[in-house]
């Protein structure tokens, strides 16, 4: 699998953890996929080079883009939001791994769709391919990436690698927790942005990340209201909304 380095963001350790990665993925359900392209944002969101991603509410980790006049089937992962909340010390390790890990095998489950025409079983039934993603293929996209990750949870280092992400994101919950306590709204949101991010079952971060939102709005409606909309339909992202991720 070819791998284009465009991204000025670590392109080269995340080209490492990509290679680890796609050792876990059947090499038949990326057959017909050109290329994986590394870039640093969502470049059709003018927001992303903007504004921090805790305040617009997501994050572009990456897009699976059929075949068109232009280019072959290819994968767009997005390296600055891929890494947000992991410390220096930890992007080398299994913990951004398996971050990317999940990300990139969420979109191959969209190759497999777009190519074979299902998941698990072929009755499965999806809506054609637009601008607003198909919530079914969405979940199913989910599901083929947690297969992934299973497979890669039965090696130790894994394993570890899970528990040191789900540590780190309640260090971050409770960092929020104290900073929302002391008045420091933007930084609770970002805290608790982070929490969410690196486990998205922590409903608590989720729901305390809309609280510090909600007193961020309140203190400067004109500046952040028109930012923070996160109704947006858009594919390929990962959402804070009332603690849940879509």
């Amino acid at each position: 699998m070819r791998i284009e380095l465009a991204s000025r963001y670590l392109p080269r350790l995340t080209s490492w953890h990509v290679r680890r990665i796609l050792n876990w993925i059947s090499p038949a359900d990326l057959r017909g996929l050109e290329y994986i392209r590394l870039i640093d944002l969502e470049p059709e969101d003018p927001e992303a080079s903007i504004l921090p991603a805790f305040l617009r509410g997501f994050t572009h980790n990456g897009r699976y883009l059929k075949k068109d006049l232009a280019e072959p089937p290819r994968i767009l992962l997005y390296t600055q939001d891929l890494y947000l909340g992991i410390p220096s010390i930890l992007k080398w390790t299994q913990v951004a791994t398996l971050r990317i890990a999940f990300t990139l095998a969420h979109e191959v489950g969209h190759h497999v769709i777009a190519t074979r025409g299902y998941i698990h079983d072929p009755t499965e039934r999806y809506k054609p391919w637009g601008a607003v993603a198909d919530p079914f293929e969405e979940n199913m996209a989910n599901a083929y990436a947690l297969d992934v990750l299973r497979k890669m949870y039965k090696r130790w280092d894994y394993r570890v690698g899970r528990w040191l992400t789900f540590l780190l994101s309640e260090f971050f919950y409770g960092k929020g927790i104290q900073y929302h306590l002391d008045g420091k709204y933007q930084r609770a949101a970002s805290s608790h942005f982070y929490a969410y991010m690196l486990n998205s079952d922590n409903h608590g971060a989720g729901r305390a990340y809309r609280e510090d939102m909600n007193k961020l709005v309140a203190e400067s409606p004109h500046s952040l209201t028109p930012q923070f909309d996160t109704q947006r339909p858009k594919r390929s992202r990962r959402l804070v909304q009332s603690g849940k991720s879509r």
